[in-house]
């Protein structure tokens, strides 16, 4: 069921293969309704087309007419080359947000990535400098919102920079808001 005022559904996970992901796209978009789908990380995409351009672009086209709005996610430490997102962008299916999977670069390091890809990353609505997992150890958060400060200051070329709820909870995302970040992504329905 598709809780009421849901903005977006997200398709999480790592398909088996390009049909899988077709597969899961139909079905989401058949229960979705008039909500946005979005899904899946552009790297496992890449990667499920063994990175040939040719066939990256047919399976991004085929998510497009399967009914995917966005790509969900492309992670900033795992794509090394912008050429993908703007495939996806050319092809329809832009890439909603850049994130961070682990914690182990310096402050910056990410955001420094993103402010050098300039123009490739145009089409894409946010950038979420903090990981999407939990730390092994807890934070403080100073670290945090040093992070999402930095992110502020040296990403100009995408326009929000992003806080998961679901990973750090309200209080550091709402001191986050307070640090640059101006979007709070993953927020529960309920």
């Amino acid at each position: 069921a598709i809780p009421p005022g849901a903005g977006e559904i997200r398709i999480v996970g790592r398909p088996d293969d390009a049909d899988a992901a077709l597969t899961v796209t139909r079905h989401v978009r058949a229960a979705a309704g008039e909500v946005p789908v979005t899904g899946f990380a552009l790297d496992e995409l890449v990667e499920a087309c063994g990175e040939d351009t040719h066939r990256v672009a047919e399976l991004f086209a085929a998510l497009r007419e399967a009914g995917l709005a966005l790509v969900a996610e492309a992670r900033v430490d795992r794509a090394r080359d912008p050429r993908w997102i703007e495939l996806a962008a050319t092809v329809g299916v832009p890439v909603a947000r850049l994130t961070v999977t682990g914690r182990e670069a310096e402050a910056g390091t990410w955001a420094r990535r993103v402010a050098s890809w300039r123009s490739a990353v145009g089409s894409v609505r946010a950038f979420a400098p903090l990981p999407r997992v939990a730390a092994p150890r807890p934070a403080t958060g100073y670290a945090d919102v040093r992070q999402v400060a930095l992110a502020r200051l040296l990403v100009d070329n995408i326009d929000s920079i992003q806080v998961d709820w679901s990973v750090y909870g309200p209080k550091l995302a709402q001191v986050a808001l307070a640090f640059g970040a101006d979007d709070v992504d993953a927020v529960s329905p309920i």
